[in-house]
Order: C-alpha cells, then structure tokens, then sequence
C-alpha cells in the first residue's frame, strides 16, 4: 500500500508527540484509517458536501487534513450524519467489550468505554465516573446533534511506561479509511491520550486500515504499539465488497508513537481479522497474532447493512508468530493451523501457556485448545472468557466462564477454576445475578480480571455498560457500574 508519512505530529525529545497536534504539512491532503467491533448500522443517506466555493486551496487542505481527522468538520461531533443512540438488538447493548483498564500504580484509577455513551475514568475505584472522550470525533446524536453518540470502542490499553498515555481502538462500519465523501467514514481509527484521558488525538494516517481488533503497546521498547485489523471489506450499507484496505498484512506497527507506520507483511487471507497482538514480555520480538476468517452474511445477500451472521466455513490463515518484531512470520502452533481463532488469552508470566477457543463443526460439541510448551495444542474444555491468575508465576492458574449453554443447566452461569494451566476445570464460583439469560441477556458479560496488587480483588465486565467488582476471589459480585449511571458529568455510584 502506497503511503505517506502523516507529518502531522511534533516530536518531543523523548519521542513522544506533544500533547497539541504540530503543523500540517502543506499540499498534502491526509486522510485516516479506523478500525472496529462491528455495530451493525442502518442503511442511511449518503450525505456528499464540499468546501465552500470560495475556499483556497490551502485553506481546503487545512479543513479537511490532520487537524479535523481528514473529515473536513471542525469538531468533536460530525454532523453530516446523525443515529439514534440507542441498541438496536440486545447484542449491542452498551457493549464494553475488553476495554477496563486499571491504572497499575493507582488501582482506583480505571477507564472504560461503554457503547452509545463513550469514554469513562474513575479516580476513587468506581465510586464515580467522568467522561473523558474529549478529541474522539463521533456522529451526532439523532435527538440532540450538538451532542455525539459513540459507538462501540472495544480496547483500551495502558503504557507500562507512561501510565497517562492510553491508546484506545475505535469501531467503525468495517474495513475503510476516514474519507470525508465516503459514508461511514468520518469516525474510528486509533486515538491516543498523554494526559490520562482529558484530551485524545487521532495517532494513525489516512492510508490505514481504520478498523481495529486490537492494540498492544511494547512492554520493552518505547512508542512501540501495534494495533491488529482485517482484510474484510466495508460493511456499511452500498459499500463496494471488492475492495480491500490492505495490501500484504493485518498488522501496522510505530515505534514513534504513531508519527509513521508500517504495514507487517503477515499475509491478509480472505475475510480475515487479526484478532489480537500478544506479546512475549521476555521477548518483545517474539508477538502471536491469532486470525478468524468470516464472510460477513446479511439480510440482503451483499454482506452489507445489518448482519445476519458470519460464514467461518473460508480458508484459515490460523495463528501467526514473528520472532524479529513483525518482519516476518511463521505459523504459531503445529497443531490446529487450519482453525478460526475466536477468543485467545495468554499467560503475562509464562508466555508458552495459552488459551483459546475455537468454532466447532456441526454436531461437534464447542471445545478449547490449550498449551503449555507453546507449541502443541490440544483440545479442552469450553470457557470463551478466561483471565490468568497475574500473581502466579508458573502460568497454571486460570479463572473462566462460558457465556454460551454447552452442557446440563447446573454448568450454567459458573465461574470456573484451572490449576493446570486450561486442561482440567472444577467449579468455583458464580456469575453476577444481572446476568440471567445466555440468550437474550444484554447483560453479557465480556472480560474477566484481576486487580492488580490484590489477589483477593477481580472485576468483570459486559453489556449494559456493567463493571462488576469481587472481593473474595470470584465468588460473590457486586455492580459497581451501568450504563445507566452514564452522562458527560460526573455521576455518583449509588
């Protein structure tokens, strides 16, 4: 893929962009890239506008560059188009997918995104919550345009060496780039915070893949973050299916906090997302990249507008390893190469203990795939959403739930235990009383985690915007948040 170099960010001493956005460089018109979870959207209207005709060329430049996300409108809220704000179907209910993060040398500070509503940060450990989105360009508000409605922001990582700097992926409609005259295509991309949260900046070009899977920033090496996307084409309604927004890989990579990139050449399969970038602590070279391919099915037949599911029956591209920082890539495991890579976790400890789950044929019962000598995998059984045990070195302890019904009613709503690593499970706990149906439940719950200097401490979160807090390990849980609590102020916890 032919790209420039954004220009658009000064530089620091250290490296790290200045908290204001530098100069654009002239006569060089920027567009963006984003990436994401997959809101289904309405057919809508395509709204084409242009400058106005009195506009110099350089002033074109400037309103439709850098400094408004190649979007030609000044502003948080982009009002060529506007939603209702609200889930269509209980499946999108103010998702907040994996994005909890928790500061880990102030545990109280969190951040979250929640679906419809935005970005969040508690200071006192979710007793309140402020809105922190500034700087995220998003579609107005249908009942109230001078307001944005967010969609869904399915990660939010924090920089082990700067723990105000946040990175945060943001959905949009599909594969693109952030194109003015497109539609669907104002929002999304990858934004960066250096004040924890007070403002954001859009930190990728306009010759990038705007959807986003994933985000890892380097444990070891500074301004280092890679972020994974796909090779799926846009999914808003009308959008052309034969193209593509990459050219040789799923996975871009900066080591100057996202002054330039590079596209990793790890093959794009068909219909492809890279579902996450894991990284081996011990060895920031070494990086696992597990891959679902999917045709994108809908109501219409043109795998456009409002999804009706997917087709995992393509050609796998399975999961990928680099050991020389993304230069080039190999087959991660000598087992399973031919599988869809749905929900994958890692142990932070002991890098060869990996989890994941995979789709099962017809009348096959779901199972897992597990390995601690990062090489075989084998079959296990079915937890989709499991967290390692932080505070254990050998990488055996493992917390994990279902979230669909696989076996008899008493397996259902239990949160399981591992002490060897995924290959056995014994019942541990329960899940929180919100959740209550695994069909239509818009309650689900999407992450599992630990606090990270209390063992006895744990969180999990899910739809309806719910932070869960445990005290005792897992077995009891408390709602320390919903979306309900939500609005651009700070709201109470009652």
């Amino acid at each position: 893929m032919e790209r420039q170099e954004s220009g658009h960010q000064q530089i620091a001493d250290d490296g790290a962009p200045h908290k204001t956005p530098g100069k654009l460089l002239k006569n060089k018109r920027l567009l963006l890239a984003v990436s994401g979870g997959g809101v289904a959207l309405l057919a809508i209207t395509v709204l084409i506008f242009a400058l106005h005709r009195t506009s110099t060329p350089s002033q074109a430049n400037k309103i439709c560059g850098y400094d408004t996300g190649y979007t030609c409108q000044t502003g948080d809220v982009m009002t060529n188009m506007s939603f209702k704000c609200m889930p269509e179907e209980a499946n999108q209910w103010y998702r907040t997918d994996q994005s909890l993060v928790i500061d880990p040398a102030s545990p109280d500070t969190m951040y979250i995104s929640v679906e419809w509503k935005g970005v969040y940060k508690t200071t006192d450990g979710g007793k309140t919550w402020l809105y922190k989105s500034k700087g995220i360009r998003a579609y107005a508000n249908k009942d109230d345009t001078s307001k944005p409605c967010h969609s869904e922001y399915p990660v939010i990582r924090i920089d082990p060496f700067d723990h105000n700097h946040l990175v945060i992926a943001i959905s949009g409609g599909g594969g693109g780039i952030l194109d003015a005259t497109t539609p669907n295509s104002q929002t999304g991309g990858v934004y960066q915070t250096f004040d924890g949260g007070e403002h954001w900046q859009l930190m990728i070009n306009n010759h990038m893949n705007r959807y986003v899977n994933d985000i890892a920033i380097d444990p070891v090496q500074k301004g280092t973050v890679y972020y994974t996307t796909s090779s799926i084409p846009a999914s808003w309604a009308g959008a052309d299916q034969s193209k593509l927004y990459v050219t040789k890989g799923l996975v871009y990579k900066t080591t100057d906090y996202g002054k330039t990139w590079q596209e990793l050449p790890t093959g794009i399969g068909s219909n492809t997302n890279a579902r996450y970038a894991l990284i081996n602590p011990a060895n920031h070279d070494e990086i696992i990249v597990p891959t679902w391919s999917a045709k994108r099915l809908s109501k219409d037949g043109t795998g456009t507008g409002v999804s009706s599911g997917k087709d995992a029956t393509v050609p796998q591209l399975g999961a990928l390893r680099t050991l020389d920082g993304g230069k080039t890539w190999q087959q991660a495991f000598s087992s399973f190469t031919d599988v869809p890579f749905l929900y994958t976790y890692i142990a932070p400890n002991n890098f060869g203990h990996l989890y994941t789950v995979t789709t099962n044929k017809q009348n096959e019962a779901p199972y897992g795939l597990v390995t601690t000598d990062g090489k075989t995998l084998s079959k296990t059984k079915y937890v989709d959403l499991v967290a390692y045990d932080p505070f254990d070195a050998s990488g055996m302890h493992m917390m994990g739930f279902t979230t669909v019904i696989i076996g008899p009613d008493s397996e259902n709503f239990t949160l399981w235990e591992s002490n060897d690593g995924g290959y056995n499970w014994h019942r541990y706990g329960s899940l929180p009383a919100e959740y209550d149906n695994f069909n239509t439940s818009p309650n689900r719950p999407s992450r599992l985690t630990w606090h990270p200097t209390d063992h006895n401490i744990m969180f999990m979160t899910g739809g309806s915007g719910y932070v869960w807090k445990s005290t005792d390990m897992g077995k009891t849980w408390t709602a320390i948040l919903n979306y309900k609590q939500l609005a651009p102020t700070s709201v109470p916890n009652n």
